[in-house]
């Protein structure tokens, strides 16, 4: 959840993301579990539902989070958001740049590009006297506290509430369709 709030500046949608990843991670257990790394897997769900562009037209989206005032974090928001994925991964989780580009599912000239024009654009914006901003970008990916994490009963729960909605919505779907084609049926017939 932490990484997703370095990504995109907002607490509520960091939430929301890990949620839906592990949402997802839920719904598609025997895929994940064929994974060579499950926890990749999660974290990719979670940086692309995060960093989904729909996002901005939402309210109250348009804008960092207040609490982003660090310099290094306040650099790194004002990244595309595939240059702060590459930045993130790499420098802040310490992944290999091959890792990296699988996981953003780029090819790795693309991958080191992507990191190459983040850390220049980090190094201009960071003050020299705060160290290499990549050193302080792991330390800010370290700093997580866990007292906003969901619990993993609350998630599962959620998520087969929302598996049992949309299986009813589905039957429903299909019985009112049903309903339809007779009604309609039987007057074509009548006339």
């Amino acid at each position: 959840m932490h990484q997703a709030y370095l990504l995109t500046g907002h607490r509520r949608l960091a939430f929301e993301s890990v949620e839906w990843a592990f949402q997802r991670a839920w719904e598609k257990w025997p895929e994940v579990t064929a994974e060579p790394d499950p926890a990749a897997w999660v974290r990719a769900q979670a940086y692309d539902y995060a960093l989904a562009p729909w996002h901005r037209f939402r309210p109250g989206f348009r804008r960092a989070h207040p609490s982003a005032v660090d310099a290094v974090h306040q650099a790194l928001l004002e990244l595309p958001p595939q240059r702060r994925r590459a930045v993130l991964l790499c420098d802040g989780l310490g992944l290999g740049l091959f890792q990296a580009a699988a996981e953003m599912e780029a090819t790795p000239s693309a991958a080191r590009s992507r990191l190459l024009h983040a850390r220049t654009h980090m190094s201009r914006r960071v003050p020299t006297a705060e160290g290499p901003a990549t050193r302080h970008l792991s330390a800010l990916v370290g700093h997580v506290s866990t007292a906003t994490l969901p619990r993993a009963d609350s998630v599962r729960r959620a998520s087969e509430q929302r598996i049992r909605v949309l299986t009813t919505a589905a039957f429903a779907a299909t019985a009112g369709l049903a309903c339809l084609v007779t009604v309609v049926a039987a007057v074509a017939s009548w006339h």
